[in-house]
């Protein structure tokens, strides 16, 4: 079943049909409505850690019309959607949850992933799994086995494909595609695969089988008959496509480019913070509807029992509430690794001590008790095991600055312009050294501009 061309722009090969294509939502309309079983989407990470739907970006440009170069790890969400495709169209790269609340339950998504460094990561697949019950969406991770053009490259892939596939199983079932003879000791946390009738069941690339345990038990396409299987029911209608207003666009604001400012300075009550850790402290607070006052910020190294870990960014201490087991659980579900301190721990009086996960202004050692949160520990120097809530680590989304000019005032916009100028320096492969200083001057003043 061959894809209109007006559609093509977001599946990877859907239905097995080898067509790629570039339509964005409408190709995953299209496919909802016309498609049996699962659909293959390419996806990989941005620097902001966003799951994003794209096979490659070397198809894509910059408003200005230059080719895009560069992994998809390279740019964050916002610069993403900047980019507009090569071959025309108005459509943008999609986030992995989008198209979740558009599929919803109708079909099953097959996410095949690529060996980028945040598929490592357990609280990548953490968030992901939120996003898949939120939303009802049946999730399958998918990878290839074997790729490269060399024996060692192909090596490094399967060793990362392996690490990926372990990380991912811990939230989702998994398949592989196998391009070579499978050795089931290494490859024992497989749910499925699919191939070469010789290296394994075939199945169909409609398919998505997953074996006992699975979230949907057994599945198979309606087509392929084996004992102990059942169908995949036929999936209901899915959405039309709109019909295009013939009356003309209404005049609206032109939206401006996001800023990524997260770790611009600002203050809470009277100590010193990034804009991020600040976002996500305002979420937790009403998140347990308690007040979280803090009595040491960021960028300090007044308190020697600190240990260094507030001399960066990211990190605060808290007063103790009237519930600390209750604010922790929050700050925890709100993107912090926190502890509740008591006195019998070390020369401190009660307290909470929280570090924003995934911080890059965070000190080495506050990186490190994120580390130890991860892994069950308290955070302290005897490593001892983490007496706190258990919550599932994850990452707290930064919601960046106003997008319109009529939502900011001088200030913000003064901070906007500037901004934005050295955003476009950043992309000079070589400035001015003079020029080059002054940014660098310009940048470290902004640190000390008010917000408002």
């Amino acid at each position: 079943m061959a894809l209109p061309w007006h559609l093509r722009g977001l599946i990877h090969k859907p239905n097995g049909t080898g067509y790629p294509v570039w339509g964005g939502i409408q190709a995953i309309l299209w496919a909802i409505h016309r498609l049996k079983g699962s659909i293959d989407i390419d996806v990989h990470v941005t620097k902001d850690h966003v799951l994003v739907a794209v096979h490659w970006l070397k198809d894509w440009l910059w408003p200005d019309g230059r080719r895009v170069t560069g992994a998809v790890g390279d740019y964050t969400y916002a610069e993403l959607q900047t980019m507009r495709p090569r071959r025309g169209g108005p459509w943008r790269i999609q986030s992995v949850p989008e198209i979740m609340a558009i599929v919803g339950g109708k079909i099953i998504l097959c996410l095949e992933t690529k060996p980028d460094p945040a598929f490592h990561l357990i609280t990548t697949w953490a968030r992901l799994r939120e996003d898949a019950d939120r939303t009802g969406a049946r999730v399958l991770i998918m990878f290839i086995q074997s790729y490269g053009s060399t024996v060692a490259r192909r090596q490094a892939w399967e060793q990362s494909m392996e690490s990926i596939g372990r990380a991912a199983k811990m939230h989702f079932p998994v398949m592989l595609l196998a391009r070579s003879l499978i050795d089931p000791r290494r490859w024992d946390f497989i749910d499925a695969w699919k191939g070469p009738r010789k290296f394994g069941r075939l199945l169909p690339a409609t398919v998505a089988w997953v074996g006992a345990g699975s979230p949907w038990g057994h599945t198979e396409h309606p087509k392929v008959r084996t004992p102990g299987l059942v169908s995949i029911p036929k999936p209901p209608p899915g959405p039309q496509l709109p019909k295009p207003d013939p009356r003309p666009p209404a005049p609206q604001e032109p939206a401006m480019p996001a800023l990524d400012d997260r770790y611009d300075r600002t203050t809470r009550n009277g100590c010193k913070v990034d804009r991020w850790t600040a976002q996500a402290l305002d979420a937790a607070q009403e998140k347990c509807g308690l007040t979280l006052t803090v009595t040491q910020g960021s960028w300090s190294t007044s308190v020697g029992a600190s240990a260094g870990t507030h001399a960066g960014g990211g990190v605060v201490d808290l007063k103790p509430t009237t519930n600390p087991t209750k604010a922790v659980k929050a700050l925890r579900e709100c993107g912090f690794a926190a502890w509740h301190r008591k006195p019998g721990q070390g020369p401190w009086p009660s307290h909470i001590h929280a570090v924003l996960i995934n911080n890059t202004q965070a000190a080495a050692s506050a990186k490190r008790q994120v580390v130890a949160y991860e892994g069950g520990l308290n955070g302290l120097a005897n490593n001892g095991p983490d007496d706190g809530p258990r919550v599932a680590p994850n990452i707290y989304p930064y919601r960046g600055i106003p997008k319109r000019r009529s939502t900011m005032n001088a200030v913000e916009y003064g901070r906007y312009l500037i901004k934005a100028g050295l955003d476009q320096l950043a992309k000079t492969d070589k400035p001015r050294p003079a020029v080059a200083a002054a940014a660098k001057a310009i940048t470290k003043a902004l640190k000390d501009m008010p917000s408002k």
